[in-house]
């Protein structure tokens, strides 16, 4: 079982940690397990490719271009590299074109094994 700690963040609604250690969100209740350990590496020689949106889990529902830089460069640590950048329509089924969309921006990244 994860525990987090005082003033850490619920990874489920992001509120901060009130107690000095915690098995269940102060806020929203959800009890903290600890996440499956990660898949196998790819075989060497191998290419993975990531896909990073506004909407990811990184950003907790906070989008900024620092919050952005942030996410690039440690993912970047870990081997990670841009290869494109582009925006996406999102919002509604005619997107932006309808005037009732908004423009997402998706990264999109590799990594060689």
């Amino acid at each position: 079982m994860t525990i987090l700690k005082y003033g850490e963040r619920c990874p489920e609604c992001g509120a901060p940690q009130v107690y000095e250690t915690n098995k269940r969100c102060s806020k929203c209740r959800i009890e903290f397990v600890d996440a499956p350990p990660p898949p196998p590496p790819p075989p060497p020689g191998s290419t993975t490719y990531k896909v990073l949106t506004q909407r990811d889990e990184w950003f907790m529902g906070k989008f900024s271009p620092e919050k952005l830089e942030e996410a690039v460069n440690a993912y970047a640590a870990e081997g990670w590299r841009v290869i494109s950048v582009a925006t996406a329509d999102v919002g509604s089924f005619f997107g932006s074109l309808a005037g009732n969309g908004r423009q997402e921006i998706v990264v999109f990244m590799e990594k060689h094994w």
